[in-house]
C-alpha cells in the first residue's frame, strides 16, 4: 500500500488505479523462497494498464473486464504478471482506508518513493522482512537520523 500514497492522493485513487507487480521464475532458485525475481512494477491508472495489454495483444474482453472491475474506494487491486500469466487480486481496507489516508503525508510520500527497490530486495533475498529496511530509510528521510 506504500506505493499508493493515499494521504497525498485523491479519495478515489484505489478505484482509479491498480498496483502492478511483474515477476518471473528464477532459473535454478537457491531456495523455495527465492523462486521468483521481480523485474518491474508500479501504480498505474486502469486505462494505462489496458493500453499496455492492447500493445501486446492481450486485451481480451475477460481480461479488460477484470482490470475495470471496481469494488469501491476502499478496495485495492493488485495485478501480478508472471511471464505469460496474469492474476488479479483485490483486498478491502478494514476501516474504509481511513487509517491509511490519515497517516502523515510526508511519511507516506517517502514510503511511496523507491518502494520498488525494497520489494525487489525482499523478493530477491527470499526474506519479506527485508522490506523493513525501506520503512527505516523512509523514516530517517522524514524524521532525520537519531542523535548520537
Amino acid at each position: 500500500m506504500w506505493a499508493m500514497d493515499l494521504p497525498n492522493s485523491p479519495a478515489d485513487r484505489l478505484a482509479t488505479h491498480c498496483f502492478v507487480i511483474e515477476i518471473e521464475r528464477r532459473p535454478n532458485p537457491p531456495s523455495a523462497s527465492q523462486f521468483f525475481r521481480m523485474h518491474g512494477g508500479g501504480v498505474e491508472t486502469r486505462a494505462s494498464f489496458i493500453a499496455r495489454l492492447e500493445e501486446i495483444n492481450e486485451a481480451d474482453e475477460e481480461t479488460v473486464g477484470c482490470v475495470n472491475e471496481r469494488r469501491g474506494t476502499d478496495t485495492a487491486q493488485i495485478i501480478v504478471i508472471c511471464e505469460d500469466m496474469i492474476r488479479f487480486l483485490w483486498f478491502s481496507l478494514r476501516d474504509g482506508g481511513a487509517s491509511l489516508r490519515n497517516r502523515d503525508p510526508a511519511m507516506s510520500k517517502a514510503l511511496a518513493e523507491d518502494w520498488q527497490k525494497g520489494m525487489i530486495d525482499a523478493i530477491e533475498t527470499g526474506r519479506p522482512e527485508a522490506s523493513k529496511i525501506h520503512l527505516t530509510k523512509a523514516a530517517i528521510k522524514v524524521i532525520g537520523p537519531t542523535p548520537l
